[in-house]
């Protein structure tokens, strides 16, 4: 297949992209269309496009790239070609500077003798150089521990990652400025509990990759405790407690007969996950577990906070001849 060469008239670098007619009786040629680039690999793109529609003699085409971004334009300055009898030219390898996100834009010229020069507006594509990292996965938020507002921020390690972008807003607003870090963890600095969206996304030179996004509701209140379990012996009065520690808290057994109120606080532990407490006496029984912010007075304030319960029964054994005791009534 026989292929007809165009060279470019290498002209100024320009910054405008706005159409140039420097002479109203010369014709526009007419947007390019369909244009397009590729990552041919390293630091190179080649561009596409298909022939203006008003293609004739005089008429040249200019290529421009510039990285997202940034608002300056450079002239490629490259040749281009076209195999015969197709409409469609493609772009010699053009050598970016970095890797990134790019984008190129293709105009056609109407040159004539006296250098009168019609251009029109020209057609956009993008390009991404380079590889981005992965989307980060395992992403867990963690309220911290009162009076503090922030969220601690953890994920898993991606791979060819330089650094990582985090970014949050309020459930109703819009993303604020990032922070970075190079480890896979972070603390998201806040004022005040509410909803938030905690994004992360993973950077290398070629720019940043999707996010991973997660959400996470913040309060006063701690969290309510899980993993709860209570265990008997048959003829003991005492029961162990053990639930999931989650961090550092201050933990709280409760006590109470089944439809009864709370007969108060029967053992606390900080930090801790077990505990062991003496009832008053046998048969079934409701256990509370209440988690609450160190140094927060359990009378004032941790007594309003969410209560895990089990239920349990303390069993004792039948004194020896009590077996099959009945009452007669002798009236």
């Amino acid at each position: 297949m026989s292929i007809a060469v165009v060279v470019v008239v290498a002209l100024a670098a320009v910054v405008q992209m706005q159409s140039v007619r420097a002479d109203s009786n010369v014709e526009s040629p007419g947007k390019p269309s369909n244009v397009s680039a590729e990552y041919q690999g390293e630091r190179s793109i080649s561009v596409s496009w298909d022939a203006s529609p008003r293609e004739k003699t005089g008429v040249r085409y200019q290529v421009f790239y510039r990285q997202s971004g940034t608002s300056a334009w450079t002239d490629a300055s490259t040749p281009y070609s076209r195999p015969a009898g197709s409409a469609t030219y493609s772009s010699n390898p053009i050598a970016v500077p970095t890797l990134g996100k790019y984008q190129v834009r293709v105009r056609a010229c109407h040159f004539t003798v006296g250098s009168n020069t019609v251009c029109d507006n020209s057609a956009a594509a993008t390009v991404q150089v380079g590889a981005v990292p992965a989307k980060p996965t395992g992403l867990k938020l963690k309220q911290a521990a009162h009076p503090n507002h922030d969220i601690h921020v953890t994920w898993d390690a991606v791979e060819d990652t330089d650094n990582y972008k985090i970014r949050w807003r309020a459930e109703d607003a819009s993303l604020g400025d990032p922070m970075f870090a190079t480890t896979t963890q972070a603390t998201v600095p806040l004022d005040e509990y509410g909803a938030w969206v905690v994004r992360v996304e993973a950077c290398n030179d070629a720019g940043c990759g999707k996010p991973a996004s997660k959400t996470i509701t913040t309060s006063i209140l701690p969290p309510k405790q899980s993993g709860l379990t209570v265990e008997t012996q048959k003829d003991s009065l005492f029961i162990n407690v053990a639930w999931h520690d989650h961090g550092d808290h201050q933990y709280y057994i409760l006590l109470r007969k089944p439809d009864e109120a709370y007969l108060g606080m029967r053992g606390s532990s900080r930090g801790g996950s077990t505990l062991r407490i003496k009832v008053d006496g046998y048969g079934d029984w409701v256990v509370g577990l209440q988690s609450c912010w160190p140094g927060i007075s359990w009378g004032y304030v941790c007594r309003h906070f969410p209560i895990a319960e089990k239920r349990v029964s303390v069993e004792g054994t039948t004194p020896a001849g009590m077996s099959n005791f009945e009452v007669e009534d002798v009236s």
